[in-house]
């Protein structure tokens, strides 16, 4: 398998954990041109511990609306590319990239035939499509090589994905 295939994927439940991601890669050596970053700019409700209301639910989207979008302004600034698709979810870094470069028919890319192109099987991208439109997060990183695919599993578990794997 060529390099550009290699994937090493992290699911965590909400946004919070992923600035902290973030910043663990790039001290690890990680390139930030090679970090892909979903969220939901709607979030879950529960995170907050709020009842499931209607005054609870938009004060939780304004709530987590504004924390996605604290961490996308500090992405961006440390040379992340973003992209806002109309579903609510944010994309960012290579994602983002392949998102707006669309299909041959000059639409954009769905969400989950962009993960494929970035080396994620296509069961596991419908999954993580699935995750981050329920309110949760998606962390990515192409490594160079087996040694920094096993780096980056390390480095999603010590940061608290939920679900860690690896295409290598």
């Amino acid at each position: 398998m060529t390099d550009e295939h290699r994937a090493a994927v992290g699911i965590y439940s909400t946004n919070t954990r992923v600035e902290r991601t973030f910043i663990e890669f790039k001290l690890s050596g990680f390139r930030v041109e090679d970090i892909s970053v979903l969220l939901s700019s709607e979030g879950d409700p529960r995170e907050m511990g709020v009842k499931e209301d209607a005054t609870a639910i938009t004060a939780q989207v304004t709530n987590s609306a504004i924390a996605a979008y604290a961490t996308l302004s500090w992405l961006i600034g440390m040379g992340a590319p973003a992209l806002l698709t109309g579903n609510s979810i944010i994309a960012i870094g290579p994602i983002a990239e392949a998102l707006a470069q669309g299909n041959e028919d000059g639409r954009p890319s769905e969400l989950s035939e962009a993960l494929v192109n970035l080396g994620i099987r296509k069961r596991d991208a419908r999954y993580c499509e699935r995750r981050v439109r329920d309110g949760g997060s998606f962390v990515s990183v192409r490594p160079d090589n087996a040694e920094s695919t096993m780096l980056a599993l390390r480095l999603f578990e010590t940061t608290g994905a939920e679900q860690v794997w690896s295409r290598d």
